[in-house]
């Protein structure tokens, strides 16, 4: 049964890697916003010594994958 979904978005949704990656860095960006909120306190500055770790990962693995280009790529099919 069709939808109102584009078919370049169910193109991008097909890219589980990619769209998991982009989730996990709204997840990340998420948290580190609401950490930064957060006292001084030890537990908090390493909390966000581990999430910008993380975020720092996963934007490698984004820029690794050329994600910003998924939306031409996708347009192309």
């Amino acid at each position: 049964m069709g939808d109102e979904t584009s078919a370049i978005d169910s193109v991008l949704k097909a890219d589980v890697w990619r769209e998991s990656l982009l989730k996990e860095e709204a997840a990340l960006n998420s948290k580190l916003a609401e950490l930064e909120t957060e006292g001084d306190e030890k537990r908090f500055e390493d909390a966000r010594e581990e999430t910008s770790a993380r975020l720092v990962e996963v934007h490698q693995s984004l820029a690794d994958m050329e994600a910003e280009s998924g939306p031409a790529r996708a347009a192309s099919l």
